[in-house]
């Protein structure tokens, strides 16, 4: 999120304006370590649904979720 985007996010919650203001910056940085939470959480549900199974349909589904969770945590980078 941008700060734009955070503050906006703060004003909706009801935080006054000066206060959003003069803590941009951090709201900012707890907004990047929620998302950051919420990615890797989503990168685990991906994790977790890796198959066991030896055949070629296991093997593929294994491939297609390995890739979601790396995307995933891939958006992390800038």
């Amino acid at each position: 999120m941008t700060t734009d985007e955070v503050l906006q996010a703060v004003k909706e919650a009801g935080f006054g304006i000066n206060h959003a203001e003069a803590s941009a910056i951090l709201f900012t940085r707890f907004a990047a370590l929620v998302a950051a939470a919420e990615r890797e959480a989503c990168a685990k549900v991906c994790d977790e649904l890796l198959s066991t199974d030896a055949d070629w349909d296991s093997h593929h589904w294994n491939q297609a979720t390995q890739r979601c969770a790396f995307v995933i945590r891939a958006r992390s980078t800038p």
